[in-house]
C-alpha cells in the first residue's frame, strides 16, 4: 500500500484544479474574462480546503462552479461538453500519475520524508505527459470529425454522451474505491476496465458514424434521383411544348398564307412580330428554369423564380448569372430571403418604369461566402441620390422604395457582421445595383 502525507494530498489536489481549469478554459474561447479567471482561482483553494476534509466533496463543488460559467456563453450544451472533457481527462491523468507512483515505490511500506519531492515531481511529469496525450488525441478526432462534413450538432451529442458515460463509471469507482480504501491497490485493475470502455465506446461511435454516413450517403442519393426526376419532367414539357408550337406554327403559317394572298401586309407584320415575341419568351422562360435549378435552397429559389416571373409578365427582360452551384442558406434564411424580396420588387418597379427594362440578378458561392447582386435599368428622367436613398420614405416615383430600402438597411443592421450590404448607381447607364454578401455560409 502507498501512502502519501495530508500536505502532500494537498499540492497534488491543487495542482490537477489548476490544470482542469486551464484544460477548461482552453476548450472554452467564450469565458475567458477577468472574472471567471478570479472565480476559478478561488474555486481551487476552495475546493482543496473543504476536500481536505471531505475527501469526496471535489467533484460536486467543481459541478457548482462550472454553474457560475453558464450565463457566459449561448452555447450552453458545448460548455458543458468542454467540462465533461476537462474533467474526465484530469481524472484519467491523475490515475495514470499515481498508478506510476505506485509502481515506482510499490516495494516501501511508506515513502521517505526525503522523497516526497521525488513523489510529486514523478506525479507532475506523469500528469502533464498524460493529459497533453489526451488533449492532442482529442483535437485530432475534433478536427476529423469536422472534415466528415456530419451534422454538428449529431457529432456534439455523440461525443458527449461518450465523455459522459466514461467520467460517470470512472467517478463511481473512485468513490467506490475510496470508501472500501483499497484505492491504491485497484488502481491497475481501474484503469484497465477504463482501457475496455474506450476500446467498447469507440467501437460504438464508429458503428454509429458509419451508419450516419451511410444514412447521408443515400439522402444525397435520393436528391440526385429527385434532381433527375425533376430534369427529365421538365425535359417533357418542353417536348410537349415544342410538338405544340409545330402544330401551331404550321396553323400560323397558313393564316399568314392566306393574309399575304390578300395583300393585308400590315397584319402579316404585326403577327410575325407576335410570333418572334412569344417564342423569344418560352424559350427565356425554360433558360430560366434551367438556371434557377442551380439554386438549391428551396426558400431562396422560391423567392427569385416567383419575382422572375413576375418580371417577365410585364415584359421585362431578366437576365440570370450563376456562378456555380449556389447552397442551402445555413444561417438567417428568412431575414435573407425576405431582403431578396424586396430588393426584387424595387428592380421590377424600376426597370417597369425604365424605357429599357432590364435586370441582371447574378449570384455567386465563393468559397463560404455567397454574393447576391441585383442590377436594374432605371428611368432616363430619374437621379438616384444615394445619400438619401436608405431614408424612411425617400423615394424618385413613390414610398415604395424608401419603405423597402430601410427596411433592408434595418435588417441587415440586425445580422450585424454576417451579412454585407452595399449599393451603386452608375449614372452613365442608367443602372441601378444592390449587392448582397453573406459572410461564412457553410459555418
Amino acid at each position: 500500500m502507498l501512502y502519501i502525507s495530508h500536505y502532500v494530498g494537498q499540492i497534488l489536489d491543487a495542482f490537477s484544479l489548476c490544470v482542469f481549469f486551464l484544460l477548461f478554459f482552453k476548450l472554452s474561447v467564450n469565458i475567458r474574462s477577468k472574472r471567471n479567471y478570479l472565480i476559478a482561482i478561488i474555486s481551487v483553494l476552495i475546493i482543496n480546503t473543504i476536500d481536505s476534509f471531505y475527501n469526496n466533496a471535489s467533484i460536486p463543488l467543481l459541478i457548482l462552479t462550472c454553474l457560475l460559467f453558464i450565463k457566459d456563453t449561448n452555447d450552453k450544451f458545448q460548455l458543458i461538453n468542454n467540462f465533461t472533457v476537462s474533467l474526465l481527462f484530469t481524472l484519467l491523468s491523475t490515475r495514470v500519475a499515481f498508478l506510476i507512483n505506485t509502481i515506482v515505490f510499490n516495494q516501501r511500506s511508506g515513502i521517505l520524508h526525503a522523497n516526497w519531492i521525488l513523489f510529486i515531481a514523478i506525479f507532475i511529469i506523469v500528469f502533464l505527459i498524460a493529459i497533453l496525450i489526451l488533449f492532442f488525441i482529442y483535437k485530432k478526432l475534433t478536427v476529423l470529425i469536422s472534415n466528415s462534413k456530419l451534422d454538428p450538432k449529431f457529432t456534439r451529442i455523440v461525443v458527449f454522451y461518450n465523455t459522459s458515460l466514461i467520467l460517470i463509471i470512472l467517478i463511481i469507482s473512485i468513490l467506490t474505491m475510496r470508501a472500501l480504501q483499497i484505492e491504491t491497490s485497484f488502481l491497475p485493475i481501474t484503469l484497465f476496465i477504463l482501457g475496455i470502455l474506450l476500446f467498447v465506446t469507440g467501437i460504438t461511435t464508429t458503428v454509429v458514424f458509419s451508419r450516419r454516413i451511410q444514412q447521408l450517403k443515400e439522402e444525397h442519393q435520393q436528391k440526385i434521383e429527385k434532381d433527375t426526376k425533376q430534369y427529365i419532367q421538365m425535359l417533357e414539357t418542353s417536348y410537349e411544348n415544342l410538338k405544340r408550337s409545330k402544330h401551331d406554327f404550321k396553323n400560323t403559317l397558313l393564316s399568314l398564307e392566306y393574309l399575304s394572298q390578300k395583300n393585308n401586309y400590315d397584319k402579316v407584320y404585326d403577327a410575325i412580330n407576335e410570333i418572334l415575341d412569344s417564342q423569344l419568351l418560352t424559350t427565356r422562360s425554360n433558360e430560366h428554369k434551367f438556371d434557377l435549378n442551380q439554386i438549391k435552397d428551396e426558400f431562396m429559389h422560391s423567392i427569385v423564380a416567383q419575382k422572375v416571373d413576375e418580371a417577365e409578365s410585364k415584359k421585362i427582360t431578366v437576365s440570370l448569372e450563376f456562378g456555380s452551384t449556389i447552397p442551402v442558406l445555413k444561417t438567417n434564411r428568412a431575414e435573407i430571403v425576405r431582403i431578396t424580396g424586396i430588393l426584387l420588387d424595387n428592380a421590377i418597379d424600376a426597370a417597369n418604369q425604365s424605357s429599357k427594362r432590364n435586370i441582371t440578378i447574378a449570384i455567386v458561392n465563393t468559397d463560404d461566402n455567397i454574393e447576391l447582386s441585383i442590377r436594374n435599368t432605371v428611368a432616363d428622367n430619374v437621379k438616384i441620390n444615394l445619400t438619401k436613398i436608405f431614408v424612411s420614405g425617400y423615394s424618385t416615383k413613390d414610398s415604395s422604395r424608401g419603405i423597402g430600402l430601410a427596411t433592408v438597411r434595418e435588417l441587415v443592421d440586425q445580422l450585424n457582421s454576417k451579412v454585407l450590404f452595399n449599393v451603386s448607381y452608375d449614372e452613365q447607364v442608367n443602372e441601378f445595383t444592390a449587392t448582397l454578401i453573406l459572410i461564412n455560409n457553410e459555418k
